[in-house]
């Protein structure tokens, strides 16, 4: 091989790298242009603060998963009595869609969907009460006193391990003393219970924004706004099990809650600035649309009367004519009568 053949050969495989290097970064470029174009799609829909709202809804421990089964397993619920409270949580969340279809019909979709951040909103207080109620293990003060890094990681560890449940544990619950084996659950059955009721409100505020969403979004951009919204949900889902796996105590369950509630606050604040942005929006138009109505013209009516009496030799004789003549500026007539 002579060295002009060698040279060709050596510019050839630094074109093929530098093309193969073009056209990874524009492969790159292509994909953060995609990213910010779906979100920017998702970020100007009208229904973007609702639907960020509803997900802001999913960085909650306050749901009956294995989460707050595993704490209400902890504090001395039977399993018998976690199942029921679990069939009262379905049992509210058919109330709520039933509930949705006829406040729907009368009131709108709007408003229905406050009446379910409202309803949810009141339940979960009930929730922040619990963790003050008799039994309740929330002490963050001596949990954060006594912790160090070893026993931290031994904690997170503890949370990737498997540990097969205990069946031959006998759970006995004193309901004269609302007690199990000792330990009053006071507090754990009424956070259950403010869960299961606040199911209700929550089926009604998603069935509402998903609906105004299928109505407001328009139909090209449907797959992309739905699309960033579900990556929204499980982005806030997967936060709380973060959460959950930094804090792994029950004594500091009672933090989780707060952070839960102050999160579906938030998501009710954005659906209300949703609800007062949209009105605003809807007076400004229908105020444009009244302004821009003008009167119509009333016809005009010109009439005029004469009479010509034209005395005879034979008597009196009354001639009386009439003729119309139309008016072209102002859509009426001219009645003349002679």
């Amino acid at each position: 091989m002579t060295a002009k053949e060698h040279k060709t050969l050596s510019d050839d495989k630094r074109k093929k790298r530098s093309s193969k290097t073009s056209e990874q970064s524009d492969e790159i470029g292509n994909c953060w242009s995609s990213l910010f174009y779906v979100f920017h799609v998702y970020w100007s829909q009208t229904i973007f603060t609702a639907a960020f709202g509803l997900a802001l809804l999913y960085m909650t421990v306050l749901g009956f998963d294995g989460i707050a089964i595993g704490y209400g397993r902890s504090q001395g619920l039977s399993a018998t009595w976690l199942g029921i409270l679990r069939s009262i949580g379905s049992a509210c969340g058919i109330a709520g869609v039933l509930s949705y279809t006829a406040f729907e019909t009368n009131i709108g979709v709007r408003r229905t969907g406050l009446i379910g951040f409202t309803t949810q909103q009141l339940a979960l207080y009930v929730c922040i009460a619990s963790i003050w109620l008799p039994g309740s293990p929330f002490d963050p003060y001596n949990y954060f006193s006594e912790l160090t890094l070893p026993i931290w990681l031994d904690q997170f560890k503890d949370a990737f391990r498997f540990a097969p449940m205990n069946r031959t544990e006998v759970v006995t619950i004193n309901w004269s003393r609302w007690t199990s084996n000792g330990h009053s659950i006071i507090s754990v059955f009424t956070l259950l219970m403010g869960i299961a009721v606040a199911r209700f409100g929550l089926y009604m505020a998603d069935l509402s924004i998903t609906q105004i969403m299928q109505e407001t979004v328009p139909e090209n951009q449907r797959g992309t706004v739905f699309g960033v919204q579900d990556s929204a949900c499980q982005f806030f889902s997967v936060l709380k099990d973060v959460m959950v796996i930094i804090l792994p105590d029950p004594r500091t369950f009672g933090a989780l809650i707060i952070v839960s509630v102050l999160f579906v606050l938030s998501g009710f604040l954005f659906y209300c600035y949703y609800l007062i942005k949209t009105r605003h929006q809807s007076v400004t138009q229908i105020t444009k649309e009244t302004s821009s109505v003008t009167p119509e013209s009333s016809p005009v009516m010109l009439s005029s009367d004469s009479s010509d009496t034209a005395d005879s030799h034979t008597g009196d004789m009354t001639d009386t004519s009439q003729s119309s003549i139309p008016l072209l500026s102002g859509g009426g007539t001219v009645t003349r009568t002679s």
